[in-house]
């Protein structure tokens, strides 16, 4: 109960009253992740009673998001999630700000390059590797393949590491392979 009355003392109400786009993340793991990486704006944590004492006994901050506390049911049906994995718990985050590849590339010692890879848990596995390598920067192509920085599976499926990674979809990955090649990278095939 501690852990309760530890949400409880968050602020519970605001309004979103941009335009901007917000997209809906769940599970522990990622909604903790998209907290602590603050590469997004959060409008609304979503969850159960006991998921959302579990989620803020991780000591997470109040990040000015608001919180809303519902039973099993309504994440099932009126969100439509009941064929999900959410462990209770959802975020209403905003899009993830595209990587400006050049001062991500300057700041790179090691980089992962993706081509055409389309399964989404084939993708989480390699953001969690990656994650586990140190590695800086992905880039992947953006065609042929989801938007991984604001796809939830993605997020979910690589346990929140996607939120810590910069990750670029490009248009040519031909010409930054060249761009590589130029900066005295290491290229490494790999299928």
């Amino acid at each position: 109960m501690n852990n309760l009355k530890k949400y409880n003392n968050i602020k519970k109400t605001q309004k979103n009253t941009s335009d901007e786009k917000f997209i809906t993340f769940y599970g522990f793991n990622q909604v903790s992740s998209i907290i602590n990486a603050k590469t997004r704006k959060i409008l609304q944590i979503i969850g159960t009673q006991e998921s959302l004492g579990k989620l803020f006994s991780r000591n997470i901050k109040n990040s000015n998001f608001s919180i809303k506390e519902v039973n099993i049911s309504y994440i099932n049906n009126a969100l439509k999630l009941k064929d999900v994995n959410h462990q209770g718990i959802l975020c209403l985050a905003s899009y993830k700000k595209d990587v400006e590849i050049e001062t991500a590339l300057n700041k790179s010692k090691f980089v992962v390059i993706l081509n055409n890879i389309t399964d989404i848990g084939n993708i989480g596995a390699i953001i969690r590797s990656c994650g586990a390598l140190n590695i800086d920067l992905i880039i992947a192509n953006k065609f042929g393949m989801p938007n991984i920085a604001n796809n939830p599976d993605v997020c979910k499926t690589s346990s929140g590491v996607s939120e810590f990674i910069n990750i670029a979809q490009v248009a040519s990955l031909n010409k930054w392979l060249e761009h590589l090649k130029q900066n005295k990278f290491a290229l490494i095939g790999l299928d």
